[in-house]
């Protein structure tokens, strides 16, 4: 008959320590790896609810505005609106205060036909914080809110007729 081949001693001593060292350091790294994991997971999905909510508040904003028959005067390019933007900023911290933006709407942008009520209206949805403050991506996006009436198309001769005067 065969004998089995002899069963290794379990470890004890030095042997044992390390057999229990790298197993909690298996153990360190896979809980580890799972937290970093889940820290990213959160990350994403705060960012992509984020984004989600400005598009669905965006998307109602248009509507909104459509119902409200406001309109600015004329469109801004975005150097006109980074100036206005710049010009009505609280002390420099690169922020709009409610009411300074509804002073500028009406003062300087033109618009005479907006309540309270629909500028607060329009505001909250724009405002992502609640803080009643607007950074310049806010402005940018209450300003492309507001429709412009469009400009009828000028004939030639009204063209010129309009360099004369």
């Amino acid at each position: 008959m065969n004998d089995p081949a002899p069963v290794p001693p379990l470890p004890t001593g030095r042997d044992d320590f390390l057999s229990t060292l790298s197993t909690e350091v298996i153990a360190g790294a896979i809980i580890g790896s799972l937290v970093v994991f889940l820290i990213a997971c959160k990350f994403i999905y705060s960012y992509g609810m984020l984004a989600s909510e400005r598009r669905v508040k965006m998307e109602i904003l248009k509507r909104v505005t459509n119902t409200m028959e406001l309109t600015l005067p004329k469109e801004f390019t975005l150097s006109e609106q980074n100036t206005s933007f710049k010009s009505i900023t609280d002390g420099g911290n690169g922020t709009v205060a409610k009411i300074a933006l509804k002073e500028w709407l009406v003062k300087k942008a033109g618009v005479e036909n907006m309540s309270d009520r629909s500028f607060d209206v329009l505001f909250g949805l724009v405002d992502m914080d609640n803080k009643g403050t607007l950074d310049f991506q806010g402005f940018y996006e209450f300003l492309e809110s507001i429709p412009v009436p469009e400009q009828p198309e000028l004939s030639p001769a009204e063209l010129k007729q309009k360099k004369n005067t």
